[in-house]
């Protein structure tokens, strides 16, 4: 194998790692927003659920567990 045959394939391997490089940017991008998408459903949900526990607890949910309180809350497309 000559020096520009040696050449030649050091670049092939190396634009395909530029590729690949690229493609895993993407895809940790993408998963970067689905999971800050999911850290905030998760803070929504958390909150309700304080919320629930607090309404049982101050007296507001009438006795209620905070799945019965869930439960009557829902909202009505349900």
């Amino acid at each position: 194998m000559n020096e520009e045959d040696r050449l030649t394939t050091i670049e092939t391997q190396i634009a395909h790692q530029d590729q690949q490089i690229q493609e895993l940017n993407a895809v940790i991008t993408e998963q970067w927003k689905v999971i800050d998408a999911l850290k905030a459903k998760l803070l929504r949900a958390e909150d309700k659920l304080e919320e629930l526990r607090y309404r049982s607890e101050t007296g507001d949910g009438e006795g209620l567990s905070p799945t019965e309180i869930a439960a009557r809350d829902k909202p009505p497309h349900y």
